[in-house]
């Protein structure tokens, strides 16, 4: 069963793929992943 089949969000799939494939995830690759952190799509920091 893939993330994605238990949460609904096929962003979790590509998001613990890119993390299997290097061994970390920096935050600008996270905050681009999810289209900003705030319901608006504004950046949580500048």
């Amino acid at each position: 069963m893939s993330l994605t089949e238990l949460t609904g969000n096929p962003r979790h799939d590509r998001l613990l793929m890119l993390i299997d494939e290097r061994g970390y995830m920096n935050i600008d690759e996270l905050a681009s992943l999810f289209g900003g952190l705030y319901p608006d799509g504004s950046p949580r920091y500048s």
